[in-house]
């Protein structure tokens, strides 16, 4: 970017621009891509980054939003350098209000705060992605982020009311606020979410709460072959189970040795069941579920220790998974939830053709699943590139498509025309122009070029 443009950026954040290549290098990477910005901006209202968008269209240079950073397909990284558009210091709590039962956020807000923030009222936020903890509402919107709980409650967009969204030539935009409803005109909101910044900066946030549940029943249920699975999952679904994670086989006798866990020894899949809601409700449901199956072996919490004992079992699959893989790639392709077997089976039948190894987990009710490619560094681009297609077209071809919430980034965008006809991809690109004519923002993802 030019001498003249970083002066510019200059007057307008004062001590919030920054060159300096040590903070460059923080604000490189994601969690697998790393690409150094020309420079880094922390705006704190939506007119500061109203100005910055109005400047770089009028410059020419590429803007690249950024939340936390804990994406997993590059949609963060300036991968054509210029500047970092990072939201982290707005980051307030504007309005909870318990009339409506919506909560107003601005984007940087880490979506463990909004939830632990909620619950003291006795509301929840549902929506939960691994990287709750630390990842920022914003970031949440623009991937459209799901998490364990996805199959009953549903996903970010379930419980997203309102948006204001700065436009890439600089213009603010407001959508809807604190409506449940609303068919007036089209519903520009829903082009955001999922947009992977590319095609607006969300600056603020109406998130729809709901009534905090109060009990749980949790179990960890044990299979010895794929047979049973795609019955559980649909019935998981017609009782409203709030969890279904499964864990494949590739995995499971390392946390069968590490967790002492107390199931039969041909145990080949696991899946973590849970249930909430009021009063006896969640119990009865998991009976009701379990009485349903036979030939499996079953685990249930009896108190909050044992449940939180169960879920430290999920949460350390992927450090499992990272001990037993130098070299890998990792894809989050979802199906629907009665075709979650046969993609299984496809996955344990790769490494008859590729020499790798797969390590499966995820989230069997909605059928979005973690695949772990796991290979040593002398196996061959090419071969990598044979295996992913591969994937990609079993997966479309169960009616499944590439992402079920990792989004396409700089990862996926070579094999978009797998799912996505030509005439989709023109449609989306011409929006992408009408919205962004000189192409300022987040380039260089989604698309190839």
């Amino acid at each position: 970017m030019s001498h003249s443009a970083k002066l510019s950026l200059r007057e307008i954040f004062g001590d919030r621009f920054s060159d300096e290549t040590g903070l460059l290098f923080v604000y490189s990477y994601d969690a697998k891509f790393e690409r150094t910005p020309d420079a880094v901006v922390f705006p704190v209202n939506s007119d500061d980054v109203s100005r910055l968008l109005s400047l770089a269209t009028e410059e020419g240079f590429p803007v690249v939003p950024r939340g936390a950073g804990t994406g997993q397909t590059g949609g963060s990284v300036p991968v054509e350098g210029g500047v970092v558009l990072s939201l982290e210091r707005m980051n307030h709590i504007l309005e909870l209000d318990c009339e409506n039962l919506t909560l107003t956020v601005e984007p940087g807000a880490i979506t463990g705060d909004i939830k632990s923030y909620v619950a003291r009222f006795g509301l929840y936020y549902p929506p939960d992605p691994a990287s709750y903890a630390f990842s920022t509402i914003g970031g949440n919107i623009a991937e459209n982020a799901g998490g364990i709980h996805a199959v009953k409650y549903g996903v970010t967009a379930d419980y997203l009311l309102g948006l204001e969204v700065v436009l890439p030539t600089g213009e603010v935009i407001s959508f809807a606020d604190k409506l449940y409803k609303n068919v007036t005109g089209y519903d520009l909101r829903d082009i955001f979410v999922g947009s992977e910044g590319t095609l607006g900066v969300i600056t603020r946030a109406v998130l729809k709460l709901i009534p905090a549940p109060e009990a749980y029943a949790t179990a960890l249920v044990g299979f010895p072959d794929l047979s049973s699975i795609r019955r559980l999952a649909s019935t998981i679904r017609s009782i409203s189970a709030s969890a279904c994670e499964l864990i494949g086989k590739n995995i499971v006798p390392v946390l069968m040795r590490e967790f002492q866990l107390p199931l039969p020894p041909e145990t080949r899949y696991l899946i973590l069941i849970e249930f909430d809601g009021f009063g006896d409700e969640p119990r009865r449901l998991l009976d009701l579920m379990l009485s349903s199956f036979s030939g499996v072996s079953f685990f249930v919490a009896r108190d909050e220790a044992e449940r939180e004992r169960l879920w430290d079992i999920r949460r350390n699959i992927s450090p499992i998974i990272r001990a037993n893989c130098a070299c890998g790639v990792s894809e989050d392709i979802v199906v629907p939830p009665a075709s979650v077997p046969e993609m299984l089976q496809f996955l344990e039948n790769l490494p008859d053709e590729f020499p790798v190894k797969i390590f499966s987990f995820g989230h069997a009710g909605d059928g979005n699943l973690h695949v772990n490619i796991c290979y040593d560094e002398l196996f061959p681009e090419r071969e990598l590139e044979q295996l992913l297609e591969a994937l990609f077209r079993k997966t479309v071809s169960l009616g499944g498509a590439l992402s079920g919430e990792h989004g396409v980034g700089i990862a996926k965008k070579r094999f978009l025309n797998i799912y996505l006809s030509e005439e989709s991809i023109r449609l989306q690109r011409k929006l992408k122009r009408i919205l962004d004519p000189r192409g300022i923002l987040n380039p260089g993802k989604i698309f190839d070029e």
